[in-house]
Protein backbone atom coordinates (compact mmCIF):
# COMPACT_ATOMS: atom_id res chain seq x y z
CA UNK A 1 0.00 0.00 0.00
CA UNK A 2 1.21 3.48 -0.75
CA UNK A 3 0.46 6.95 -0.98
CA UNK A 4 1.01 10.00 -3.75
CA UNK A 5 0.77 13.31 -3.79
CA UNK A 6 0.55 15.68 -6.74
CA UNK A 7 3.64 17.96 -6.45
CA UNK A 8 2.96 20.97 -8.92
CA UNK A 9 5.47 20.87 -11.89
CA UNK A 10 6.10 16.67 -11.77
CA UNK A 11 2.29 15.50 -12.68
CA UNK A 12 -0.21 13.82 -11.08
CA UNK A 13 0.81 11.12 -9.10
CA UNK A 14 -1.62 8.53 -8.27
CA UNK A 15 -2.43 6.41 -5.02
CA UNK A 16 -3.77 2.48 -5.01
CA UNK A 17 -5.67 1.57 -1.86
CA UNK A 18 -7.29 -1.68 -1.03
CA UNK A 19 -6.74 -2.28 -4.94
CA UNK A 20 -9.06 0.97 -5.61
CA UNK A 21 -6.71 3.74 -7.42
CA UNK A 22 -7.68 7.11 -6.17
CA UNK A 23 -6.39 10.53 -6.88
CA UNK A 24 -4.13 13.18 -5.00
CA UNK A 25 -7.87 14.61 -3.33
CA UNK A 26 -8.91 11.21 -2.40
CA UNK A 27 -5.21 10.19 -0.41
CA UNK A 28 -4.76 13.53 0.82
CA UNK A 29 -8.33 13.51 2.57
CA UNK A 30 -7.98 9.79 3.48
CA UNK A 31 -4.34 9.89 4.89
CA UNK A 32 -5.97 13.25 7.16
CA UNK A 33 -8.48 11.47 8.11
CA UNK A 34 -6.75 8.13 9.20
CA UNK A 35 -4.54 10.39 11.69
CA UNK A 36 -8.23 11.37 12.90
CA UNK A 37 -7.10 15.31 12.01
CA UNK A 38 -9.80 17.99 10.87
CA UNK A 39 -9.38 19.87 8.05
CA UNK A 40 -8.82 23.52 10.99
CA UNK A 41 -6.34 21.40 12.75
CA UNK A 42 -3.98 20.12 9.75
CA UNK A 43 -4.57 24.07 8.32
CA UNK A 44 -3.21 24.86 11.81
CA UNK A 45 -0.17 22.56 11.67
CA UNK A 46 0.52 23.89 8.45
CA UNK A 47 0.49 27.58 8.74
CA UNK A 48 -2.40 28.15 6.00
CA UNK A 49 -5.99 28.61 5.67
CA UNK A 50 -8.56 25.88 6.13
CA UNK A 51 -9.91 26.74 2.62
CA UNK A 52 -6.55 24.91 1.00
CA UNK A 53 -7.09 22.09 2.85
CA UNK A 54 -10.70 22.07 1.44
CA UNK A 55 -9.20 23.32 -2.37
CA UNK A 56 -6.61 19.99 -1.89
CA UNK A 57 -9.47 17.55 -0.72
CA UNK A 58 -12.32 19.05 -3.25
CA UNK A 59 -9.74 18.71 -6.14
CA UNK A 60 -8.97 22.25 -7.10
CA UNK A 61 -5.95 22.87 -5.51
CA UNK A 62 -2.62 21.16 -4.67
CA UNK A 63 -0.05 21.61 -2.55
CA UNK A 64 2.87 23.57 -2.80
CA UNK A 65 6.50 21.77 -3.53
CA UNK A 66 7.67 23.14 -0.16
CA UNK A 67 4.94 21.77 2.05
CA UNK A 68 5.22 18.29 0.87
CA UNK A 69 7.86 17.75 3.67
CA UNK A 70 5.50 19.24 6.40
CA UNK A 71 2.33 16.69 5.09
CA UNK A 72 4.59 13.93 5.03
CA UNK A 73 5.52 14.61 8.81
CA UNK A 74 2.11 15.33 9.81
CA UNK A 75 0.43 12.56 8.39
CA UNK A 76 3.13 10.02 8.85
CA UNK A 77 3.80 9.55 5.02
CA UNK A 78 7.21 8.91 3.16
CA UNK A 79 8.77 10.26 0.45
CA UNK A 80 8.55 7.56 -0.91
CA UNK A 81 4.69 7.04 -0.34
CA UNK A 82 4.23 10.00 -2.12
CA UNK A 83 5.68 9.27 -5.07
CA UNK A 84 4.82 5.84 -5.13
CA UNK A 85 8.30 4.67 -5.45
Amino acid sequence: MGHAFFVRGLGCALFIYGGIQMDFSETFRTARLAKKLTQQQLADELNMDRSAIAHYENGTGKPHFNNIRKICELLDLTYDDIFNE
